[in-house]
């Protein structure tokens, strides 16, 4: 990834944002402008950092600039009934939202894991990427 790029897309490493649509109230992750189920314009959220692992595995041999091993997850994100700023902090019920992310450790089906923010890989030319991976809570 080229450095400019890097630098637009930070706003979506240093937090986890999805995007939640103003008509049906779907959240979306990563974020989408349209809704996928209805056609609506969609408000970008901050999505919880905690959730629990449904799935996962381990990684053994990685593209360039990744350390193997290192485990990646299914998680289901927190978000049963949840204030967003978005929304003018109306509290509202939404869909399950699950992510698939890095993890900093290896995770068993059913651990609860938070975001923390770490090295995630380094380019060939020293550009170290940094972003949110999950680890035990």
């Amino acid at each position: 990834m080229s450095i400019p790029m890097y630098h637009r897309m930070k706003f979506e490493r240093y937090k986890l944002h999805g995007s939640m649509c103003k008509k049906c109230k779907i959240i979306s992750y990563p974020i989408e402008n349209l809704c996928s189920k209805c056609g609506e314009k969609s408000d970008i959220i901050e999505l919880p950092t905690t959730g629990i692992v449904i799935s996962n595995t381990t990684i053994y041999v990685s593209p360039k600039g990744f350390d193997a091993p290192y485990s990646i997850a299914l998680v289901k994100l927190d978000v049963k009934e949840k204030k967003f700023k978005a929304l003018d902090d109306m509290i509202i019920p939404v869909n399950d939202v699950i992510i698939p992310v890095q993890t900093t450790e290896k995770v068993e089906i059913g651990d609860v894991v938070c975001a923390t923010f770490r090295k995630i890989s380094e380019s060939e030319n020293g550009v170290i990427n940094y972003g949110l991976k999950f680890e035990k809570v």
